[in-house]
């Protein structure tokens, strides 16, 4: 269970793509294109002090803002249909530590001067997987891997990847969704993917189309299988039910490629 948690938490900081920007109303937004969270900080000079004083203690204080959002956003993140990465942070001290501590190394916009003279700051944290080590006790220290960029996908005349049509379904995105059945029987999850792939590009990558995510070759190649999610599941509606004539068919491919084990996944929502 350790270790499964510690894989899920990996998945927050490397990158579901093509995916909606999502807005959170006075923190800032998460780019699952982009694989960014970023947070706004807005800070007031004191009109009863210089300028020359007053506006430094401004930037400080838009910078405080801003990794303060930032940390609400990230904190936010939905994990899976039961668990948020706030949900970690609590039951565990380590990974609590080490959140806060990377967010506050990252190194914030210029100063932006608005209207009505106050200033704007963003701090943006792209989800990538650097906090493994700081994450892993000694006894489950992940062994630094060979970056798998220079692997290709399977070969055209095999399925290359996989994608799945979600829109009619209302599926909510999330780092480490699972894929099951009409049984409850799980096709695939985070459990599933190599721990390189993982640190790579994590579980799934999200689409608004089937059109856009066939451009992302490097992960389902040119020749991925398509089918249609039958239902959502879970109580945040991230995991994706799949007919049972689909995840036999799932099943087989992975007995003759790493189509599951290398990740190639991709997930078309609203």
């Amino acid at each position: 269970m350790k270790t499964l948690k510690i894989m899920l938490f990996v998945s927050l900081f490397v990158g579901v793509s093509f995916a909606q920007i999502q807005t959170v109303p006075g923190k800032g937004t998460i780019d699952w294109t982009n694989r960014t969270v970023e947070a706004v900080g807005i800070g007031a000079p004191n009109p009863n002090m210089p300028e020359v004083t007053a506006r430094p203690m401004a930037i400080r204080a838009a910078r405080d803002v801003a990794l303060r959002n930032a940390l609400e956003l990230v904190k936010g993140l939905q994990l899976n249909s039961t668990t948020t990465v706030e949900n970690l942070m609590v039951q565990n001290d380590a990974i609590r530590t080490t959140v806060e501590g990377k967010i506050s190394t990252f190194q914030a916009s210029e100063p932006r001067y608005m209207s009505d003279k106050t200033i704007e700051i963003t701090v943006k944290i792209p989800m990538d997987s650097g906090l493994v080590d700081a994450i892993s006790t000694p006894s489950q220290q992940i062994t630094p891997v060979s970056t798998p960029a220079a692997s290709s996908p399977p070969a055209n005349k095999s399925h290359s990847g996989l994608i799945i049509d979600a829109r009619k379904v209302g599926v909510i995105p999330a780092l480490a969704p699972k894929i099951i059945d009409e049984d409850g029987k799980e096709v695939y999850g985070v459990s599933f993917v190599g721990r390189d792939w993982v640190l790579k590009w994590g579980t799934v990558g999200y689409a608004k189309t089937t059109k856009q995510a066939m451009t992302y070759k490097e992960r389902i190649g040119s020749n991925p299988k398509t089918i249609t999610a039958i239902n959502s599941s879970g109580s945040i509606r991230c995991d994706l039910v799949i007919s049972n004539k689909d995840a036999q068919q799932i099943r087989q491919l992975a007995k003759s490629s790493k189509l599951l084990s290398d990740g190639r996944v991709m997930v078309v929502v609203k």
